[in-house]
């Protein structure tokens, strides 16, 4: 096309706003980011669900971590409070801090006011409006100078034709410098820059993948965080699952880490100890309650399995057996049964040709009636259970292990976060227990992830229901 034919075609439906525009907005924000300092992790956290129509200034609380570089300041901050210039209180911060925003920062009060004239940022331009930016003269102390921070809010399109309020942030500083004069220390004033804004509220995270909400407010149970648990707990966290309770006993060596959720960072770490550290570092939506304990050992100062477990279910949406023993998984199955909570088993066959992703609802068929179906017949067992061809004891290790990779195994941890997902979203549509079983090998070479789904009802033989 020529500019002419563009021009022809599409500045009338531009100008019109006609029903051809492109259905995406266009926020202020992004184009004051771009102008802003990103180079040292800065940034100010804000929540897209704080209304402030009708106000035009007033005072924000920002908690804040400052590091001081050679040049300027990097600033991680966060708005907690925000008031109108009568004073009342227009919204309060309830999305949980980053870890490393919460170990040490400070508090200050600053200026903010309403500009909807704001242009659009241009480099040529941008001294002067910093200065139009640059309202308040209170400094906040800080251990290496102080400094100052000015909010501004604009009227503007966050998404396609939704608008609210954009925010900017720019930061002003000063430090003391020793300089080689007669002199000695002398406080400078640096140029004031734009800090990015990033929306950090509970409904900004996951608002990109809406189908996850389901996990918000639920808390699963995960016993095992092998190479198939430690994973599935990163994957739900990661999808803003509101709390994870974790249940092993083992510690991470080296040689787990080639199938394991971390690598060296983790070695000799507890494992429930340290998903709780990695997750509420990296997903801070997620609290973690880890528990140390070995199913099946010596009571630890007198509580049981039963004990424990009891308490597990009460607190738990659902359950998902990650232990990768059949024995766990029978005891899981009749704990969970008498708490009427659903329970997901996931394992994979020992040479890691196939595996299962099991749903078991309290009142349909039972891991036990899975072993009754498969001794019938009426469900297909995965590929290699049970070869002993996929073990192998790795030097200095008491015990056998198989030995497929990570990569085949994430096939059966992401279909369990599916189902659980699934699960914990339309409880209506799982009414009755399912075997997904997994395929990775059709017996003369490798062929691409396959999986069958089996209805598990309950068997006459088992009596799990009597």
């Amino acid at each position: 096309m020529t500019l002419a034919d563009i021009l022809y075609s599409n500045l009338a439906k531009a100008l019109d706003a006609s029903k051809d525009e492109d259905p995406q907005g266009e926020p202020a924000e992004v184009w004051w980011n771009e102008t802003a300092d990103r180079s040292s992790g800065n940034y100010v956290l804000v929540d897209s669900s704080w209304d402030l129509s009708g106000f035009d200034q007033g005072k924000v609380e920002i908690e804040f971590v400052v590091d001081w570089g050679k040049d300027r300041p990097a600033i991680q901050a966060a708005v907690s409070k925000v008031w109108s210039d009568t004073g009342d209180l227009l919204a309060e911060r309830s999305f949980p801090l980053p870890i490393t925003l919460g170990r040490r920062r400070d508090t200050a009060v600053f200026p903010w006011k309403r500009d909807d004239h704001l242009p659009m940022p241009v480099h040529q331009e941008l001294p002067s409006l910093l200065k139009r930016l640059g309202h308040g003269s209170r400094y906040a102390k800080t251990s290496g100078g102080d400094i100052r921070i000015s909010a501004t809010l604009k009227r503007s399109e966050l998404q396609f034709q939704t608008y609210g309020d954009a925010w900017v942030f720019v930061l002003h500083y000063s430090r003391k410098i020793l300089r080689i004069t007669r002199n000695g220390a002398q406080k400078t004033k640096g140029v004031g820059f734009v800090v990015p804004t990033y929306r950090a509220g509970i409904g900004d995270i996951g608002s990109r993948v809406p189908s996850v909400g389901a996990l918000r407010d639920k808390t699963v149970a995960i016993v095992g965080l092998g190479a198939l648990g430690s994973p599935l707990a990163a994957e739900l966290a990661k999808n803003g699952c509101r709390k994870l309770i974790v249940l092993d006993c083992d510690c991470v060596e080296p040689g787990n880490s080639i199938r394991w959720a971390a690598g060296a960072s983790a070695w000799g770490r507890q494992k429930t100890e340290f998903i709780k550290e990695h997750i509420e570092l990296e997903y801070p939506w997620t609290t973690v309650q880890p528990i140390s304990h070995r199913i099946g050992s010596a009571w630890a100062d007198g509580v049981g399995d039963h004990q424990l477990l009891t308490g597990l279910m009460d607190e738990a949406d659902l359950v998902i057996d990650a232990a990768a023993s059949t024995g766990v998984s029978f005891f899981l199955a009749d704990c969970c049964r008498a708490r009427h909570v659903p329970m997901i088993c996931v394992y994979a066959s020992t040479t890691l040709k196939g595996g299962v992703v099991a749903y078991h609802h309290p009142e349909s068929g039972c891991p036990v009636c899975k072993e009754i179906a498969y001794a019938a017949g009426t469900i297909d067992r995965p590929p290699g259970i049970g070869d002993p061809q996929g073990l192998i004891q790795p030097p200095g290790c008491s015990e056998a292990t198989f030995t497929g990779a990570s990569f085949d195994l994430q096939e059966l941890t992401l279909e369990a976060v599916r189902m659980a997902v699934g699960v914990l979203s339309g409880p209506q549509d799982f009414e009755v227990s399912l075997v997904h079983t997994l395929t990775l090998h059709n017996g003369l070479k490798r062929i691409p992830p396959a999986w069958k789904v089996d209805e598990l009802r309950p068997s006459p033989g088992c009596g799990c229901l009597t």
